[in-house]
Order: structure tokens, then C-alpha cells, then sequence
């Protein structure tokens, strides 16, 4: 066996091992994006300002779920109860693991554990610090997507109190504009991407079997992109524009930031943006067929779970 091969059993090993916990009610650890992207933009208040009583009920559990509060977070898009009506199994599962977990955190500001956050709409803009390193670092990364110009631009040297110098940061495009929160469906939507039948490999297959498919998923690419552009405030697309930004951030790029859109990727992004479909009823967003079929998958799974867990109790 090789070595890509061990680590892809090993995952998959970890992420049952996971399943089994959440599914038992039990506390999981999550592994959490830099927080040097902890800073807000004018922009990003702006647009938080729009709902910011609703914001500042929901950060305390969007960080317990996330580990912390992105600057670029806007607000939350999508919630337990949005899946109800569709998804009653993962609806269940999600609300009762959830009041265990609102147990843990001490804090009855959600009294209504269906109104625990599943998505989370970001800001198509952050701030990060200025990484070095070699192939495998951030500093690459960004040099790969087209933004090196990036590091000659938004420095900040402001001494800090022991007179050294701060850390550099820099202004960049964000094309995840929905970021899946939940740390229950995170991980089992992992489960869905490490099996053997409704993988990333086959829902491409699934997607590429119909032009009627393929045609439905162009739509949510660019309703995507448009979201996502008007998002932003008028001052930032003109400085995106600037920036040359604008194909980064248009809709001709997707979910994701995604350019092919007979690719998928990530199930995680798809479902995410597919979970702020449901929730958004009041926008013109496009409805996301592979997050519909990742979520009938896992819906699968909470029903067999359900099941199993009332033979044990018969």
C-alpha cells in the first residue's frame, strides 16, 4: 500500500471514528482556518451593520462551531431548521446533538437548537498576514491563484508596544462566499466524499450523465458569482476593478471560486451553498444540485442511524 494510500485509510478511519462521536452526542475536535484572518474590513461592517442584531446573537455559537470568528463573516445564511420539511432524519439528528452541545457551552441565548447555524456567508474580501515559506506554504499558494501582487500592496508597519515591527498584512480576494459551519455535517459530508458510491468521483459521473444537469449547475455557478459580486460594496468593486480582481470574483468564476463548472471539487462548498439556498428565501439564489444530492445522502444516513438506534431500544 502506498503512502497516499495509508493516509486516505487513515482519514477515513478518523472520520468514521468521528461520525460514531457527533452521532453519539460526544464533543469532537475541529480543525480551524488561520485566525490571522480575524480582522474586519469597512466592508464587511457594513454589510455585518445590516444584520447585526442577528449577528451578535449568533457568534457565540458560530464559535463554538468554528473555533472563532472570521473578520470576513457576515452573517448566517443557513440553520437547522431550514432542513425540516426536506430532511426530518438530519433535521432530528442535528437539533438533538445540538441541545447537548448548547448544554456544554452554559449559554441559553438559543433556547431553539434548530436555530443552530449550518452556513455562513463571508465577505468576498480578507485580511491575512503576509506568509513566507517555500512550495508549501500560503506565500505559494497565492502566488499559484494569480495574486502575488498581492504582498507589495496593504503592508502594515506599525510598531507594536515592544517596538517591533507588526505583522505584514495584505488585502485579498475570497471566493468562498458561503462556508459550511456545522461541525456535524462537516462530518458527514466527509463520510459521503471517503466512500465507495456517492463520492466526489461519482457525482461528477452523476453530473455529467444529463445536460439537463449540467445545464442546472451552470446556473448555480454564476447565481453564485453574482451573489457574490453584489455582496460587495460599491466602494470595494471599484477598488476590485482596480485591482483587476474582477475575474477572481465574478461570476465567471463559481462556487468557490471554481473556473470549470462541470468540476466539483469539495461536496463541503456545494452543500454549503446549496444550505444557503434553503435559508435565503428572499434572494434569487440558484439552487445548487450537487449540495441537494450530498444532502439526500446524508439525509440516508441519519435515517440509519434513527433506525438502528430504535431497534437497540426495542
Amino acid at each position: 500500500m502506498g503512502r497516499a494510500a495509508r493516509r486516505r485509510k487513515a482519514k477515513a478511519k478518523s472520520i468514521d471514528q468521528a461520525v460514531e462521536a457527533v452521532l453519539r452526542g460526544e464533543t469532537i475536535e475541529e480543525e480551524h482556518l488561520p485566525t490571522d484572518r480575524s480582522q474586519p474590513l469597512p466592508g464587511v461592517l457594513i454589510r455585518r451593520k445590516e444584520k447585526q442584531v442577528e449577528f451578535d446573537r449568533d457568534e457565540t455559537f458560530l464559535v463554538s462551531q468554528l473555533g472563532y470568528m472570521p473578520g470576513n463573516a457576515v452573517g448566517c445564511v443557513g440553520r437547522v431548521s431550514h432542513l425540516k420539511s426536506l430532511y426530518p432524519y438530519l433535521y432530528n439528528l442535528l437539533k438533538r446533538l445540538d441541545a447537548k452541545r448548547n448544554e456544554k457551552l452554559g449559554d441559553n441565548q438559543m433556547k431553539d437548537a434548530g436555530d443552530m447555524p449550518t452556513a455562513l456567508q463571508l465577505y468576498p474580501l480578507a485580511i491575512r498576514n503576509i506568509h513566507t515559506g517555500g512550495k508549501a506554504g500560503k506565500k505559494f499558494k497565492s502566488r499559484k491563484r494569480g495574486h502575488e501582487e498581492m504582498t507589495k500592496i496593504e503592508v502594515n508597519l506599525e510598531k507594536t508596544s515592544d517596538g517591533k515591527g507588526a505583522e505584514q498584512t495584505v488585502i485579498e480576494p475570497f471566493p468562498t462566499m458561503i462556508w459550511l459551519t456545522h461541525p456535524v455535517l462537516k462530518t458527514l459530508i466527509s463520510q459521503v466524499e471517503l466512500g465507495s458510491t456517492d463520492n466526489v468521483t461519482k457525482m461528477q459521473e452523476k453530473l455529467h450523465s444529463k445536460k439537463e444537469y449540467l445545464d442546472k449547475m451552470k446556473l448555480a455557478h454564476e447565481s453564485y458569482g453574482t451573489d457574490r459580486w453584489n455582496l460587495l460594496t460599491e466602494d470595494d468593486r471599484d477598488d476590485v476593478t482596480k485591482r483587476k480582481w474582477t475575474e477572481a470574483l465574478g461570476n465567471k468564476r463559481g462556487v468557490a471560486g471554481i473556473r470549470n463548472f462541470g468540476s466539483i471539487k469539495c461536496l463541503h462548498t456545494h452543500s454549503a451553498h446549496y444550505l444557503a439556498y434553503l435559508g435565503m428565501t428572499e434572494t434569487a439564489m440558484t439552487e445548487n444540485l450537487i449540495g441537494k444530492w450530498t444532502l439526500e445522502c446524508i439525509e440516508e444516513i441519519a435515517k440509519a442511524y434513527c433506525s438502528e438506534t430504535r431497534n437497540k431500544e426495542k
